[in-house]
């Protein structure tokens, strides 16, 4: 929901940063960067660091913002796409575990939010096949629950609930609009 205006908003400054960036850095390699802060954070989280699991996640996102501007400028390859895909859930995976590893009373929490984030993938990859679909939850929504656990820790169980609701809705969203008869 968030995901749309806040890319509007930022991406002047990225489309700027992606021309400067692209011929010294290739995507993949701010990818494969952004994807070892976000590992690094995921150490930081499972053992209590949560204020520096939540300063790499910041990182992590800067840097995955970069990576995609620097893909829009060179061209992106199929080999980019799946890597930056791939690398961002195994973070955003990887977060959710790393607060159950800390603390393994949240785990049934945290499997209903990779439940219910697995099947909102799902959903969101088959309908990038062309058809446009709005959804309650993307990578702005994801980030803001994974900052508000690493501020208050004691809050991921209720995260995980809220969040994995969203997703659900989401999910059921999406197939809603796919099932809808299309106006010629």
């Amino acid at each position: 929901m968030l995901d749309q205006p806040l890319r509007t908003l930022a991406e002047p400054a990225l489309a700027r940063a992606g021309r400067a960036l692209g011929p010294r850095i290739g995507a993949n390699a701010l990818t494969l960067i952004a994807f070892t802060t976000g590992i690094v954070a995921i150490g930081c989280i499972s053992v209590h660091e949560y204020w520096a699991g939540l300063a790499l996640l910041v990182l992590n996102r800067i840097l995955d913002s970069l990576a995609l501007a620097v893909m829009r400028h060179n061209g992106e390859t199929e080999l980019s796409a799946l890597l930056h895909t791939v690398l961002d859930v195994i973070v955003n995976a990887g977060v959710v575990l790393a607060f159950a590893l800390a603390v393994p009373d949240r785990a049934l929490a945290a499997a209903f939010l990779l439940f219910s984030l697995a099947i909102l993938w799902a959903a969101a990859l088959e309908s990038s096949k062309g058809r446009e679909t709005w959804s309650l939850i993307g990578h702005a929504e994801t980030f803001i629950a994974f900052a508000i656990a690493c501020i208050n820790p004691g809050w991921f169980s209720m995260v995980c609930y809220v969040l994995g609701t969203l997703a659900f809705i989401g999910t059921g969203l999406r197939i809603a609009a796919t099932a809808r008869p299309r106006l010629p």
